[in-house]
């Protein structure tokens, strides 16, 4: 049949909604680790998808300060807590066996641009039988990426929901579980200018290094930095600055990930892997970094 879509946003408030679930301890003394529901029928999200594409804003109050290291959404809890319905005859409803429903998510601080400029969380196949409940989630759970993270600590942020369907369908989210870890230590200063060299082991093209020059910019436990023309977003906790970016678009669009981490506070080190977008290049880096002016 003909895929319906279905754009929503949500402006979410971690704090001020989630509800503890159950918690226990990580395997890291600077980290501790929560499970979460949050009850998104506070926000009364109902929702019938028709032909074409529609979108709903939800508005609540920012959260406080965040210091969130990591979370992941049990996409498989939260979506087979979803009630469907459909107003499609009982022969219409044999198509979802066969064609899954697919769930799109990204993750952005600006409600204009959350859409197209986001993060992209991940995207979610759902499988509904003929009474219409998810019996298969794929993937059961997923993880953010530091990028993702980074956003989440600023306050408040937007979801951008994209739902493909052979058929029209409503449905109630009645909630959002997930686990989360904090920084339990705080965050060390690691924002200004630094400059050194590094060197990258590669395989599927040469190893190499030069000199190297970063900007980073810090806000309590979120952080970023731009390195020519690539970018990285990250968290902060303790004296390690862990990371994701890359450049997107150019001769040679590129993912890398990695931990900047403070010696002293003129000194830190950088090891992270990149990837060549379309490419069989990739590699290690390890970077010696020494600071060269404070916050910026």
């Amino acid at each position: 049949g003909t895929m319906k879509k279905l754009i929503i946003i949500l402006a979410l408030s971690l704090f001020s909604l989630l509800i503890i679930k159950g918690c226990g301890s990580s395997s890291s003394s600077n980290s501790a680790t929560d499970e979460f529901v949050l009850p998104l029928s506070l926000l009364d999200i109902d929702v019938a998808v028709t032909a074409g594409s529609s979108q709903n804003t939800v508005d609540v109050p920012p959260p406080p300060r965040s210091n969130y290291t990591e979370f992941t959404i049990n996409a498989a809890e939260t979506l087979g807590s979803v009630n469907f319905s459909t107003p499609s005859p009982r022969s219409a409803k044999l198509a979802l066996i066969d064609d899954p429903v697919q769930l799109s998510i990204k993750v952005g601080a600006n409600e204009a641009t959350v859409c197209t400029d986001g993060f992209e969380f991940g995207t979610f196949n759902m499988t509904l039988d003929e009474g219409l409940n998810a019996v298969g989630v794929s993937p059961a759970t997923k993880d953010a990426d530091p990028a993702t993270v980074n956003v989440v600590n600023k306050g408040s942020f937007y979801l951008c929901l994209e739902l493909q369907t052979p058929l029209d369908l409503e449905f109630t989210v009645p909630s959002v579980t997930m686990s989360q870890e904090t920084c339990e230590e705080g965050f060390q200063d690691v924002s200004g200018e630094w400059t050194g060299s590094y060197f990258c082991e590669n395989t599927g093209c040469e190893s190499g290094g030069d000199e190297i020059t970063l900007f980073i910019n810090q806000d309590e436990y979120a952080a970023s930095y731009d390195d020519g023309e690539a970018h990285y977003d990250g968290t902060v906790c303790g004296n390690s600055f862990v990371f994701n970016g890359g450049v997107e678009e150019g001769f040679e669009p590129y993912t890398e990930e990695g931990t900047f981490t403070l010696i002293d506070s003129m000194n830190a080190t950088k090891v992270s892997t990149f990837q060549v977008i379309g490419s069989s290049c990739r590699g290690t880096c390890t970077d010696t970094l020494t600071r060269v002016t404070g916050e910026l």
